[in-house]
Parts: C-alpha cells; sequence; structure tokens
C-alpha cells in the first residue's frame, strides 16, 4: 500500500471515527470494536502520518528504532503498525 493509499485510510477511519485511539504495535489487533491497522515501513512514515492524527504522540526516532530493533522478523505481521480502534464495539 502506497503511502497516499495509507493516508487516505488514515483519513477515511478518523473522518467515521474522530474520537478512536491509536497505537504503535507490533501485531494485527483481534478485537471486538472496529479497528484499522496501518503497516509501516519507516520512522519517517509514522512521524508523517502523526501530522494527520491529532491525539498522536510521536515517539523519538530512537524509541522507535529500538521498538523495531526487538522485532527482527521483517514478515508484515512483526512490522511496526499504526493500530487505530474505536470505542464502537462491530455490529
Amino acid at each position: 500500500m502506497s503511502t497516499i493509499e495509507k493516508i487516505k485510510k488514515i483519513k477515511e477511519f478518523l473522518a467515521v471515527y474522530p474520537t478512536g485511539t491509536v497505537r504503535l504495535e507490533f501485531h494485527f489487533p483481534d478485537t471486538p470494536y472496529q479497528h484499522m491497522s496501518i503497516p509501516l515501513e519507516s520512522y519517517d512514515e509514522l512521524e508523517f502520518f502523526s501530522d494527520h492524527i491529532e491525539a498522536y504522540d510521536l515517539i523519538s526516532s530512537s524509541k522507535y528504532e529500538a521498538l523495531v530493533s526487538k522485532h527482527v522478523n521483517l514478515s508484515i505481521r512483526s512490522q511496526p503498525k499504526l493500530n487505530f480502534y474505536t470505542e464502537n464495539p462491530k455490529n
């Protein structure tokens, strides 16, 4: 998924669920709530996307690198992800 597509998904999700929670995690959510995952390819992407998310506290690049280095497997499952959660259960 391109960066432009990721931004579009983020904007669409936040337009519907503006009070959602965003977390940097290394798994795809398994939750009864509405959610969306955006796999990240770099700290630059995280920094760029954080500009589009009002209530997100961006971590430092060194903290990001430390987190990523703990997950050395390069599969998409172990890539860092911005996981968006809502307060609304799935129907």
